[in-house]
């Protein structure tokens, strides 16, 4: 496996206040990285920093390019981002918002996929019946899976998603587990903050644990318990089921 992406020493300050200090982390192609940690814990800013959204200190990488080096046009081929609770800004069709993904791609040889890759990603978020309705009529749920779809559309080789899963139904909640550990093993980095820590041990292959503006924790899942319990101040257990590991938390 390559390293797709590597952070060395990495820090941001919002409004004089150290929010980040000192992470450090690397992501193979095909990683599917959980990021969790309490409220607060730095989890969305890391992930605006990797997106080149925030000014930060230290280094990032993608492959052997720089982040701060990149036009934001090459930056927005190289990483999907989807923010937590985004918003449709404007009453466009399902598809015309899925298609947005497609800009960063606009006068390359890869234009002509556009198609393609906004009707896949349409189906594979399970909006097929939903694509000529206006975004302003979609539910909280059904409005998650759209800015979901617009970032699988742009087949960036890197996915950012801030807690893609806090708005569905369960059934959804495992779809898009699913769908997210599909891309990583097609050979995507996919980095993506979760509260839900069941959903985490069962579908990353690894875990990185916040606190306090840095990584206190950096492995398999199932090896991190007691760092859970460090960074929650709560208790857990493992739980093994047919489908995989699962999490149960109690107060302690």
């Amino acid at each position: 496996m390559s390293v797709m992406l590597h952070l060395t020493s990495v820090a941001v300050a919002l409004q004089n206040k150290q929010v980040l200090s000192g992470v450090s982390l690397h992501a193979d192609t095909g990683a599917f990285i959980a990021l969790v940690g309490p409220n607060g814990a730095g989890k969305t800013t890391l992930l605006r920093a990797i997106a080149g959204l925030l000014p930060c200190e230290g280094e990032i990488l993608f492959g052997t390019e720089i982040l701060r080096e990149m036009k934001a046009i090459e930056r927005a081929r190289h990483i999907a981002f989807m923010p937590q609770n985004g918003v449709v800004a404007w009453p466009m069709p399902v598809r015309d918002v899925v298609a947005i993904g497609r800009l960063p791609h606009e006068g390359t040889a890869k234009a002509r996929e556009d198609q393609l890759r906004v009707e896949q990603a349409l189906h594979e978020c399970g909006l097929d019946d939903l694509a000529t309705q206006n975004s302003d009529y979609l539910s909280g749920g059904e409005r998650v899976r759209v800015l979901l779809a617009r970032s699988l559309a742009v087949d960036a080789p890197i996915l950012l998603l801030d807690e893609p899963v806090a708005s569905l139904d369960p059934a959804w909640q495992l779809a898009v587990m699913d769908l997210l550990a599909a891309q990583a093993k097609a050979g995507k980095v996919v980095i993506c903050v979760l509260h839900d820590l069941a959903l985490a041990m069962r579908y990353a292959s690894r875990m990185i644990v916040m606190n306090h503006g840095q990584i206190i924790a950096d492995g398999a899942p199932c090896s991190l318990v007691e760092e859970l319990r460090t960074a929650f101040e709560l208790d857990f257990d493992i739980a093994h089921t047919p489908h995989g590991p699962s999490l149960l938390a109690y107060r302690k």
